[in-house]
């Protein structure tokens, strides 16, 4: 297996560039009103040597955008439509061995009736963005070998496919299944019944290490005979690991299998792929992980960065998926789409839930290339993504699409076939009148059901529609930012109420470009540079003090110190002098307010919410962890003034910072946020320019500012002025050297 990371680029066929994967085919603006939609081209050369016409030889291609049409050495092979999942180009049969050959891909980038998406560019509400943006693997195997559950077509099968079957306390059984075959050249199958009297005498040997990397179980399988052109699926149950060590959020621990294949006695194929041992079950009453209840607190993201679109690091998948789990989030929502291994395996390792989602958005197209495409894509979800431990709830409807009801009855259908057994729960829209799915998104008339909930979005649409007051940008006023943060903090507080509710996903974690619109859709808790807003500490607050202590502070300014703190008591000193202590709110939940705003998807469940009175009340806060701090007719802070703020657990202090009223800028301090993942070559970090006074405090001021890189540090795009203190770029690490200022530029005035 050879990563293939250098391929030649084109727009035209006739200037050829050298480029790196993952790659993007056009860089966007920070603001996309008019995404670049057209043809590209890749090619990728690379010698077949002789050897391998012994061997079976396949591309895999891990993402294209998203109609891809494949040539081999100038001539046509055929052509994958789908953007969001990788799949395999077999060359074993048309290598030219001996020779150069060359791989081209032919890449368009424009929405298609024949697949899903399947939605024009023009009212997207996000961006398909562009480019072969995953990696690309060359795969030489011998002739029998492991499979990929994506390279052939088997319902629940292909590949390797381990499950816990039961839990006793933490005893664990578990099945493990391993499909294997030996694959015979297409060219030489006239030759088959030669092959009819003999065959190939194949074992397998399973061995399971702990997360320790001890050995808790071994086994090889009886030799089974298998012919040329055949298969066989190697099949272990009942596999008893006592004691186990169970993947949770707070523990995720996870497990090795170690496939082997012996043929005619010796090895021919080894392959490793970890596992977590759990049991999810959704009741009407909750979500149990191993017998113990948790609340779902979920959100969405969409996978694009600015500039590159989908084209990220395997290190900035991971970084995101960081971010999502320090800002008090247990599960992501995959919207709209099958999302990179990068970003998943990073969720099985830190313990984040995951809903994934097949490629769907308010389209639906009733030809049978639409239809046929959608299937496959719900069947190669669930088989690229059945092992990992994070995933415990399949999206598997056309988001917002309300197709026929027969559509949604195959997608459960499907969904049931490629995962059976009592563990597997599907979840999809119910507006389109189909409420045959595991887990229902909520509709108001389920209040009364008895199959269990997911409210899927909040937070947003239902506070305005497009003008929607949870659209707010990191640098909108302070009293902008509250109303932001309270419609979130309302409707969870709400969401959590609602009889059958097991979690909700608020829309969104980050800011995200519409495609179509003047502007950025900014609910999110970070911009799209990833910087945080307030709605982000809220979230945060609500995690356990003793895994993560959290207090945040914020003043409108005008008369509110709100602080966010997962503290059971705040202390409040003026200049050393003890001003006050305060409990967490705790009044009465009330309705929002008088105005009511369109929606359908909403806490309230009865068509609307509607528009703020009063944004931080002191209520509303009867099912939160841990309800904010929220002090009245708080005095504007002024110059020489030192609030000093201290949150407590249990009597003892977790956690302090200070309020200041800035002085002048004295300095521009750079910041390289990693999130604690090292930069590696080819990697993409968001670098800050930060406005420090002579005490470090951030005046939040717009000045104008450059980014000056050297070395193997390149800018991709940024911005030109500070927002409420701060400006970042995206740069790409190239390699290991490297050097990077920011610094004030032009004239300076605070605006």
């Amino acid at each position: 297996m050879d990563l293939l990371n250098t391929w030649y680029f084109s727009t035209d066929q006739k200037n050829w560039t050298s480029v790196p994967l993952p790659h993007t085919a056009y860089i966007e603006p920070e603001v996309i009103t008019q995404p670049q939609i057209g043809t590209v081209y890749y090619r990728y050369a690379f010698m077949a040597p002789e050897e391998w016409q012994k061997k079976v030889v396949y591309f895999e291609i891990g993402a294209a955008m998203q109609k891809a049409e494949i040539k081999l050495n100038g001539v046509y092979h055929f052509t994958h439509f789908g953007g969001y999942q990788k799949f395999f180009v077999p060359l074993t049969d048309d290598l030219q061995y001996g020779k150069i050959n060359e791989l081209e891909i032919c890449l368009e980038n424009a929405p298609l009736r024949d697949m899903p998406p399947g939605k024009e560019v023009s009212g997207l509400d996000f961006c398909y963005h562009s480019g072969l943006y995953r990696d690309a693997v060359l795969h030489v195997w011998e002739p029998v070998h492991i499979t990929d559950p994506l390279a052939v077509s088997i319902p629940a099968g292909g590949g390797i496919f381990i499950r816990t079957e039961q839990l006793n306390d933490n005893d664990a059984v578990i099945s493990a299944s391993c499909h294997v075959m030996h694959e015979f050249p297409a060219t030489r199958r006239f030759e088959l019944l030669q092959y009819c009297n003999t065959s190939n005498a194949v074992s397998l040997n399973l061995q399971i290490l702990d997360p320790d990397g001890n050995i808790v179980f071994q086994q090889t399988s009886d030799s089974i005979e298998i012919k040329p052109n055949c298969d066989h699926t190697f099949v272990f149950n009942n596999i008893s690991i006592p004691q186990a060590a169970l993947w949770t959020p707070d523990t995720p621990c996870r497990y090795q299998a170690c496939f082997q294949v012996f043929c005619n006695g010796g090895t021919v194929h080894t392959q490793a792929e970890k596992f977590g041992i759990r049991i999810q079950e959704f009741r009407r009453d909750g979500f149990y992980l191993n017998g113990e209840k948790i609340f779902l607190t979920g959100t969405n993201r969409h996978m694009e960065y600015p500039f590159v679109g989908n084209a990220l690091s395997a290190n900035a998948q991971r970084r995101d998926a960081m971010l999502i789990k320090r800002g008090g989030y247990n599960m992501i929502r995959l919207s709209h789409y099958n999302q990179d291994p990068a970003f998943l395996e990073a969720c099985d390792e830190i313990g984040l839930f995951v809903m994934p989602a097949i490629p769907g958005w308010q389209a639906y197209h009733s030809n049978s290339s639409f239809i046929e495409n959608a299937f496959r894509d719900c069947r190669e979800l669930i088989r690229s993504l059945r092992n990992r431990p994070s995933v415990i709830l399949w999206e598997v409807s056309l988001n917002e699409a309300y197709p026929p009801t027969w559509i949604n009855g195959e997608f459960h259908r499907i969904a049931h076939e490629e995962y059976p057994g009592p563990h597997c729960y599907s979840a999809g829209d119910t507006w389109g009148f189909f409420e045959g799915w595991d887990v229902l998104f909520p509709c108001e008339h389920l209040r009364s059901g008895h199959k269990p909930l997911f409210m899927r979005e909040y937070g947003d649409w239902s506070f305005g529609g497009q003008n929607s007051t949870s659209r707010r940008s990191r640098g909108a006023g302070k009293a902008d930012l509250f109303v932001q943060t309270w419609n979130f903090l309302w409707t969870y507080n709400n969401c959590k109420s609602i009889p059958g509710m097991t979690g909700c996903a608020d829309w969104c974690f980050i800011d995200y470009n519409r495609g179509y619109a003047p502007d950025i859709e900014q609910s999110g808790s970070l911009d799209v540079y990833r910087l945080p807003k307030p709605k982000f500490y809220f979230f945060q607050s609500q995690m356990d003090p003793e895994k993560m202590p959290v207090l945040y502070a914020i003043h409108d300014e005008l008369s509110k110190l709100l602080i966010f703190s997962n503290g059971d008591e705040v202390e409040i000193r003026k200049n050393g002098n003890l001003l006050l202590t305060r409990k967490p709110d705790n009044g009465p939940d009330t309705p929002y307010g008088k105005k009511a705003s369109p929606n359908y998807e909403t806490a309230v469940l009865s068509g609307n919410d509607t528009s703020v009175d009063e944004y931080f009340n002191g209520g509303n806060v009867s099912k939160l962890a841990h309800p904010p701090f929220t002090i009245k007719d708080f005095p504007p802070i002024r110059e020489g003034e030192e609030y000093h703020i201290l949150a407590k657990h249990n009597g003892k202090v977790i956690a302090e910072t200070f309020l200041k009223k800035p002085g002048k800028v004295e300095s521009v301090h750079t910041q390289l946020r990693t999130e604690g993942i090292e930069i590696q070559v080819n990697d993409l970090i968001f670098v800050d320019a930060i406005l420090q006074d002579a005490q470090g405090n951030i005046p939040e001021l717009s000045l104008p500012v450059q980014l000056n890189a050297s070395g193997d540090a390149e800018v991709i795009g940024g911005m030109s002025r500070t927002v409420a203190g701060i400006a970042s770029w995206l740069v790409r690490i190239k390699g290991c050297n490297y050097q990077l200022n920011a610094e004030l530029s032009g004239k300076i005035t605070e605006d």
